[in-house]
C-alpha cells in the first residue's frame, strides 16, 4: 500500500502521503471499497475509507489482489493508529518543550548581556540626572575627557556585547530551522579568525594566556555567519578551560578536499566518557563540573551544528591527562574542516 492518510476528527493530521488529486477521491467515493483507474498514475487501484472512533482513514493500494486482502491491509493500519497517535502526541510535546527551553534560554542570555552593556556604560558614565539637556550633553564631554582610557576600555567591552547579541539572536534562529539560507563569499580566513578572536583578548589576558595565531593570506570560500558564529562558541569555551599561564596555538592547513582550522592549547582534560558526548546538547565535561565552572553545556552542540549547517565540520582531538594546580589538563586539539568547493 503506498498511499495513505490518517486524520484525527477534523483538525488532527497524522499522517498525509496524498497527491491534491486523491482527496478527490475520499469525497467521491466516500466510505466504500472500490477499484479505479487512478488518473495520476494511469493504473488499476483499490481504494478504500475507514472510519473507526475518532480516525479517518483513506488508502489507496497499486498491489492488493483482493478486495479482501485489502481490506485486511486496511485493517492493520487501524490497529496501530492509536500508537502513533500516541507517539506523535509525545513528539509534540517533547518539540514544545525543547522550543520553550529555548526561549527562555534566549530571554536569559539577552538579559545577562543588556546587564554587561549597562554596567559598562556606568563604568564611564555614572547615572546623571537633569532636566536641563545641554547640561547632560556637557556633563558627558568633560567626563569622557577625564576618563579617556576607561571609556576606551568599555567602548571595546561594548562591542563584544553587542556582537553577543547577533550571536544569540543567529543561533536562536538556526537552532530552529535545519534549511537555513547561505551566502558563501571568499574571505581571508585568518581575518575571519581573528574578528572573533578580538572580543576575546581580555578574558585570554586575564588569564595570562599567550595566543599565537599563524601568518596566513588564504582565501576561502565560506558563510560567515556560520564559521564566525561557530568560532565565537569554540573561543569562548577557550577562555573559561585553557590553561592558565599557557599558550593558544592557531594555525591553518589547505588539504585536497578541506582548509582546516586548528586550535593547540591545554585545556580541560576529557574523559572517555566526555569524548563521546562532547558535541551532544546540554553536556559538559566532568573537570568543568568538577570544578563547577561549566555552562550550560551548549557551546560544543552549537558550534557543530552551526558548521553542519554550511557543509563543514569540527573534531575534538583530546590529550593525555596531567594534574596542574590541582586540576586535571590535556593537550588538546580542535580541528575545523571547511570543504574547498
Amino acid at each position: 500500500m503506498n498511499k495513505l492518510l490518517l486524520i484525527r476528527g477534523e483538525q488532527y493530521l497524522i499522517n498525509d502521503l496524498l497527491h491534491d488529486e486523491c482527496k478527490d477521491c475520499v469525497m467521491q467515493h466516500g466510505q466504500s471499497y472500490n477499484r479505479i483507474e487512478c488518473p495520476i498514475h494511469k493504473d488499476d487501484r483499490r481504494i478504500g475509507y475507514v472510519k473507526e472512533n475518532d480516525y479517518e482513514i483513506f488508502a489507496c493500494s497499486d498491489n492488493a489482489k483482493t478486495t479482501a486482502n485489502f481490506k485486511n491491509e486496511l485493517r492493520a493500519f487501524v490497529d496501530v493508529v492509536p500508537y502513533a497517535k500516541k507517539h506523535l502526541i509525545e513528539l509534540e510535546r517533547s518539540a514544545i518543550k525543547k522550543s520553550e527551553r529555548r526561549y527562555q534560554q534566549l530571554v536569559h542570555n539577552l538579559k545577562s548581556i543588556n546587564a554587561h552593556c549597562t554596567q559598562e556604560l556606568y563604568e564611564i558614565l555614572p547615572a546623571h540626572y537633569t532636566k536641563n539637556v545641554r547640561e547632560s550633553i556637557q556633563y558627558t564631554k568633560d567626563r569622557l575627557k577625564t576618563h579617556i582610557n576607561q571609556a576606551a576600555v568599555s567602548v571595546f567591552h561594548l562591542a563584544k556585547y553587542f556582537s553577543m547579541m547577533n550571536v544569540e539572536f543567529l543561533v536562536y534562529e538556526r537552532m530552529l530551522n535545519d534549511k537555513v539560507e547561505l551566502s558563501p563569499e571568499n574571505y581571508r580566513i585568518r581575518d575571519v579568525v581573528m574578528k572573533t578572536l578580538h572580543m576575546f583578548f581580555d578574558d585570554f589576558t586575564k588569564k595570562s594566556v599567550r595566543v599565537v595565531i599563524a601568518e596566513n593570506y588564504d582565501r576561502v570560500l565560506l558563510d560567515y555567519e556560520s564559521v564566525a558564529t561557530a568560532l565565537y562558541y569554540i573561543i569562548e569555551n577557550a577562555t573559561k578551560y585553557v590553561q592558565p599561564s599557557s599558550e593558544l596555538r592557531i594555525e591553518f592547513l589547505q588539504k585536497e578536499e578541506v582548509y582546516e582550522i586548528v586550535f593547540y592549547m591545554y585545556s580541560f582534560y576529557l574523559t572517555d566518557e566526555d569524548r563521546l558526548h562532547i558535541f551532544d546538547d546540554g553536556y559538559s565535561g566532568e573537570e568543568a563540573r568538577r570544578t563547577k565552572t561549566n555552562g550550560h553545556g551548549i557551546g560544543m552542540y552549537r558550534a557543530k551544528k552551526l558548521l553542519n549547517q554550511c557543509g563543514a565540520d569540527i573534531i575534538f582531538i583530546a590529550g593525555d591527562k596531567m594534574i596542574r594546580s590541582g586540576k586535571e589538563y590535556g593537550y588538546n586539539t580542535i580541528r575545523i574542516s571547511i570543504p574547498l568547493k
